[in-house]
């Protein structure tokens, strides 16, 4: 039994406004979704006098970052690229090992804090059931995601033995895609994508509206390559999951 909820997450400044953009949302699903594949089972080769170019944006180093081997394949790589590659397949195996080689990477998230110089903040998740809105305060973690579960089991009065499914709508900290994170095991990505605040401190403020061509550019590249791997990256403010 599946029971119909929505969940999200926001700035504490933006509490009084619940309709504000900033809130990631997360909804109660009907089922588990299945795994997102590739066709595609390994790195394909590159010749001795192809230039080297991040597998992911298909870019060479400069506007987005040195380029780097992260794990055993012998494919480079930006590191932000990689760190949103692994917030893409947040809850799944993807997030922590390479997909070719099975090498653990490093954790996404202090590379994605660094690179787009958000601001953190406390998160909150608003839990939306029966026509009304809640406001839940959120920390990272196993203990964290462990006490989110009981707040929600007792706000919507769900008794232990009810198991129920999520689905995190989260935007991407830098560029502001819209995500799809499937299940609890992504609740730590959904937390950490909350607890960056869209506001830039002011000293980057003029530098990232000087260059905001090249990130568009890297968004779009890795939008095509998800979109091949059928991986979805976008969605509209959470509906109700089915009972």
């Amino acid at each position: 039994m599946v029971l119909s909820s929505a969940f999200s997450c926001v700035d504490p400044a933006l509490v009084d406004d619940p309709e504000d953009e900033s809130f990631s949302d997360c909804s109660s699903s009907g089922g588990k979704g299945a795994p997102l594949r590739s066709s595609r089972s390994e790195p394909i080769p590159r010749s001795a006098d192809q230039e080297d170019v991040c597998w992911i944006c298909l870019d060479p180093a400069g506007a987005h970052g040195t380029l780097e081997r992260p794990c055993a394949c012998p494919r480079s790589v930006h590191a932000m690229c990689l760190a949103r590659w692994q917030l893409h397949s947040a809850g799944r195996d993807e997030e922590r090992v390479c997909r070719f080689c099975h090498t653990e990477l490093r954790d996404w998230k202090p590379v994605m804090t660094q690179a787009t110089g958000a601001k953190v903040v406390t998160p909150y998740m608003r839990v939306s059931f029966g026509g009304k809105t809640y406001k839940v305060q959120v920390q990272p973690g196993p203990e964290g995601a462990a006490a989110f579960e009981r707040q929600i089991r007792s706000l919507l009065q769900l008794p232990e033995g009810l198991e129920f499914d999520v689905i995190f709508h989260c935007r991407a900290p830098g560029t502001g895609d819209k995500l799809q994170l499937q299940g609890l095991n992504a609740f730590d990505a959904a937390v950490h994508c909350a607890s960056l605040s869209n506001k830039t401190p002011s000293s980057s403020q003029a530098a990232a509206a000087g260059d905001r061509k090249a990130p568009r550019k890297a968004a779009g590249a890795f939008g095509r390559l998800l979109a091949a791997l059928g991986c979805r990256t976008g969605a509209d403010d959470a509906q109700p999951g089915a009972a």
